[in-house]
């Protein structure tokens, strides 16, 4: 049907038609006539309003204030929204920059370069910046201008990293346990046993094995002695508390002494503590009960071969874990284990044997054999338009931070299938039998935010894809759910924050943006899906799409002047946040700024940069 077609119908089927249209089509369909104009600007809302759910920017039946409210929770990009055009506007805009085909502002906090920070942590609600260092201590930053509103010293708070979920934070205690402070704003008044306004009881009743101790006590009164919030130009109360935290419980004995790994999804909390390190406990955070308490015993295994074989338990080394509402997930060198959990507090029995069964993700094959049989990733050639100089501009908004085109700062890759004649060799070769075969070696593992999916890294450079891993226990393998892609790198980390979109670290500080289906939302008029793949499964994930962050991917020169590899990567709706030296993001594009780069006489641990998706959000 033509566009001029639809103004000689009657105009609740002209409104119909709409509906259905993207909104690029929109936009064309309002400049094509003046009567178009005029059905657009009359029907503006419900236009928009359809255009959003078609967009899967909200669900129907959501009114704009909810569908505001359910994203003010994370993130504060939709403050000040005008109707349902101006959301979807910006909607489209941060989806179109996250896909490369906008605009990205790069930027840093110089003053967070002075600091040795071991971790940090993004609160996007009260827009502050969470740190820990070796010589400060653990200090809350304003995200607007790094300065500090509230923190522990660096005699109280370890050389840790901390956690932070849903207004909870969580670091280690000199005590050998772990401390759960809360974001003051979100209890009503601090008193001893007092229940918020979001029913939660802050701090933990007394006689509770949770209890906070008197040293908590003691640091929250230090801490608000040095943070006088007397003389603050706003007199809200919720201004006046931005970025504060109040104790709210300690997590030692009898459930665990000297934590080692520990993984916080709110509201859940799952440790593993030295002193017990075959079995994970799972804490709920806001009343510090212990749920349940899994062991990595020897339940049945499902999901692998039947010739695969688990290390025995006490060769059984936790990399790293991770947990939600149903399943724990752990990482060993050997193999991925997957365990469903349930609310056990009122019947958990030490020492009884642990039967339940296990969903194992094992490989038989030599970690070579798996290299040669992956996908692997290739850069793509720049078009004739990507040359030249590039186009740079300074966003006030983000306080000097540079504004550039999407795909300067994001390379996008192609995944393409092995050579076919590594597949023959790999067919014809021989192992011999008896030979130990050695471990994929895994690093890393991940559960999607909607804990559909599982991802997972390997020292040797593989990237695992496990997509509804829950047909594994109705009977699947894990070799028939799964997808390999050899990243070329050693890889580290794994930062999976939102449920389309997750950040591979790689141990030589490389960083790539996965998007699982760019075209989810159906905002670029020029997206191009990736080409077919022979033997990759489309069927799941038909768009999946790799880039290479360009800017905060440092050389190898530059991290050898470091002396040490860096650590820290947070992913926000709005942006990605990791640790580098934010004068390089300058310097590469001919601009300086303050003193000179890093030299490789000066050590430094980087300071806090980010790649910001919101050019044009706010415009």
């Amino acid at each position: 049907m033509e566009a001029r077609t639809l103004l000689t119908i009657p105009p609740d089927i002209t409104l119909y038609v709409l509906s259905f249209l993207p909104i690029p089509d929109l936009r064309s369909f309002s400049l094509i006539a003046r009567q178009a104009h005029r059905c657009v600007v009359t029907h503006e809302d419900s236009i928009y309003h359809r255009a959003a759910i078609l967009h899967k920017f909200t669900e129907s039946q959501t009114s704009l204030e909810q569908a505001v409210q359910d994203e003010q929770i994370r993130s504060g990009w939709l403050v000040g929204v005008r109707g349902w055009k101006d959301f979807c506007r910006r909607w489209y805009v941060l989806e179109h920059n996250w896909n490369g085909h906008g605009e990205v502002c790069e930027g840093g906090y110089e003053g967070s370069a002075s600091e040795s920070i071991t971790s940090f942590r993004i609160d996007d609600v009260q827009r502050t910046i969470i740190t820990t260092s070796h010589d400060k201590g653990l200090v809350v930053h304003a995200m607007e201008d790094y300065r500090p509103l509230w923190g522990l010293s660096e005699d109280y708070v370890p050389r840790t990293r901390c956690e932070f979920s849903n207004g909870f934070l969580v670091f280690e205690s000199k005590q050998h346990g772990l401390e759960i402070w809360r974001r003051s704003a979100d209890v009503s008044h601090y008193q001893p046993n007092h229940a918020s306004d979001h029913h939660i009881t802050t701090p933990v009743p007394l006689g509770s094995p949770s209890a906070i101790l008197a040293s908590q006590s003691e640091a929250h009164e230090a801490a608000s002695e040095a943070y006088q919030t007397a003389g603050h130009d706003d007199t809200s109360a919720i201004a006046r508390l931005r970025g504060h935290f109040v104790p709210h419980a300690y997590i030692g004995k009898p459930h665990v002494h000297l934590p080692r790994i520990s993984r916080i999804c709110y509201p859940f909390l799952a440790i593993m503590s030295m002193s017990d390190p075959f079995s994970v406990c799972i804490l709920d955070i806001t009343s510090g009960e212990l749920l349940d308490k899994v062991k990595m015993g020897g339940g049945p295994m499902v999901g692998s071969s039947p010739a695969f074989t688990l290390p025995l338990l006490s060769e059984r080394v936790l990399m790293s874990l991770d947990i939600t509402s149903t399943h724990l997930v752990l990482c060993l060198h050997a193999a991925i284990i997957v365990i469903r959990w349930h609310d056990r507090r009122e019947d958990i029995v030490e020492g009884e044997e642990d039967e339940r069964q296990m969903l194992v993700l094992g490989e038989l094959d030599p970690p070579q054999v798996l290299l040669d049989n992956a996908l692997r990733i290739f850069g793509t050639p720049d078009s004739p338009g990507d040359t030249g100089a590039i186009p740079v501009s300074y966003d006030c908004e983000s306080h000097g931070a540079l504004r550039i085109p999407g795909r300067e700062a994001m390379k996008v890759l192609e995944i393409l299938p092995p050579p076919a004649s590594v597949l023959r060799r790999n067919h014809t070769a021989l192992i011999r039998v008896g030979a130990t075969i050695p471990p994929p070696c895994f690093v890393t593992v991940r559960f999607s935010p909607d804990g559909r999916h599982i991802a997972a890294v390997t020292a040797h450079g593989l990237f695992y894809l496990i997509t509804d891993f829950h047909r594994v226990e109705h009977g699947q393998y894990f070799s028939q759910i799964t997808q390999r892609i050899y990243m070329g790198d050693w890889l580290r980390e794994i930062v999976w924050e939102h449920p389309r979109r997750l950040l591979i670290q790689t141990a030589s500080e490389q960083y790539y943006l996965v998007n699982l289906d760019p075209s989810y939302h159906a905002t670029s008029s020029c997206y191009k899906a990736p080409s077919k793949v022979p033997g990759f499964s489309r069927t799941s994930l038909p768009n999946l799409t790799i880039w290479h962050l360009r800017d905060i991917s440092p050389s190898s020169a530059w991290r050898r002047e470091q002396n040490s590899p860096l650590s820290g990567t947070q992913m926000t709706r709005t942006a990605i946040w990791t640790l580098f030296d934010f004068k390089m993001l300058y310097s590469d594009k001919g601009i300086s700024i303050g003193s000179e780069t890093t030299s490789a006489s000066r050590r430094t641990d980087g300071a806090i940069c980010y790649l910001s998706f919101t050019p044009g959000v706010h415009d």
